[in-house]
């Protein structure tokens, strides 16, 4: 089974449920999947050097809000 299959059948199984509270575990727990996955996904970039310096990432946001404020 492909990844869009599975995907297609989760959707469906997710469309059958009435109960909010049980839709809210399944949504609460696809956000820490999705914050885990971020976080090793960072943790390898971290230890492949792929990472930006704080500096970088600094001067990047400064250009961005003056493009932002400048609008």
């Amino acid at each position: 089974m492909n990844i869009e299959t599975n995907k297609l059948i989760l959707i469906e199984r997710i469309m059958r449920i009435k109960q909010v509270s049980i839709i809210d575990k399944f949504e609460s727990l696809i956000t820490d999947l999705e914050l885990q996955a971020r976080t090793e996904i960072s943790l390898d970039q971290i230890q492949n050097n792929e990472g930006r310096s704080y500096e970088s990432f600094s001067n990047d946001v400064e250009q961005w809000l003056k493009i932002k404020n400048s609008k």
